[in-house]
């Protein structure tokens, strides 16, 4: 039987390994890269010359924020909007828009965060970009992240090296809660053991929708912000609920404590239900 066991586990492990070392290679030796990936750091902020990651506060509901720099024609541009609607011009003409109004569920106030890839048009002079945001509706801050700059091959292996391992972290904490959820619905059957499985299986499949929905790597691949939104918060919202029912099944507490946890587990599922009205309703975000 332990033979058994190391004939599948031998190649699992070289699995990990090789990934690993892909995901070391992509972060460590960038010099065996064809492309390069620049930081777009010449910016100006409606005229003032700031950092590339700003913060800025005490902004009123829609206060109009415009960034401007130099790029080059022909190459892409990777970019992150939190809550904010963003237009994006190259040399005065519009390349990418989102967030506008009617453009989104009206019950999320803001537009969910989004990332893309923008190519910009050919040109035979260097492109003067402008970048128009509006703050937040919900917040009294707006965070503008930073933009990247290069072929879109050259930003998808820069992201890869920086993300990937949480969007394959992701992807095996979800194979595993459907896996544990398969093992929890033959084991039920026999005795009621497999409840922990199906608790376990759960904070798995919470934890892996709230790094999927969080990755920024994700939004690029899958242009769904709406949905990525909703998984992320679910999921971590969610996570503690599974966790402590587990808690409350395998371990051998007094009744105090039993109550205690079940006061939690009550509360949590509670204010988990509030938040999801309040969203729902367009109340607050």
């Amino acid at each position: 039987r332990m033979k058994h066991k190391l004939r599948f586990a031998a190649p699992a492990a070289c699995l990990v390994g090789l990934v690993l070392l892909l995901f070391t290679a992509a972060v460590l030796f960038p010099a065996l890269r064809p492309d390069v990936v620049k930081i777009v750091t010449q910016w100006q902020l409606d005229g003032r010359k700031d950092s590339i990651t700003l913060t800025l506060g005490h902004l009123a509901p829609r206060t109009p924020l415009t960034l401007s720099a130099q790029a080059q024609p022909g190459e892409y541009l990777y970019l992150k909007t939190v809550y904010a609607p963003l237009r994006v011009y190259a040399n005065e003409t519009l390349v990418f828009e989102y967030g506008q109004p009617g453009t989104y569920p009206g019950f999320l106030l803001d537009p969910p965060t989004k990332t893309a890839l923008v190519p910009l048009p050919g040109s035979e002079n260097t492109l003067t970009l402008r970048m128009e945001y509006l703050s937040p509706s919900q917040r009294s801050s707006c965070t503008l992240h930073p933009v990247l700059l290069g072929s879109s091959g050259a930003i998808l292996r820069e992201l890869v090296g920086q993300m990937g391992f949480s969007l394959f972290f992701s992807f095996t904490l979800l194979a595993l809660g459907l896996l544990l959820f398969l093992i929890a619905l033959v084991l039920t059957r026999f005795e009621t053991a497999g409840d922990a499985f199906f608790w376990l299986g759960l904070f798995c499949v919470c934890v892996g929708g709230w790094v999927f929905g969080e990755c920024n790597l994700t939004g690029v691949l899958i242009d769904a912000p709406v949905i990525l939104y909703l998984l992320a918060f679910l999921g971590l919202f969610t996570l503690a609920v599974p966790m402590l029912k587990l808690g409350c099944m395998v371990l051998n507490l007094r009744w105090e404590s039993r109550r205690l946890l079940h006061g939690m587990i009550l509360a949590l599922e509670f204010c988990i239900g509030a938040a999801i009205v309040l969203q729902l309703s367009g109340i607050a975000a």
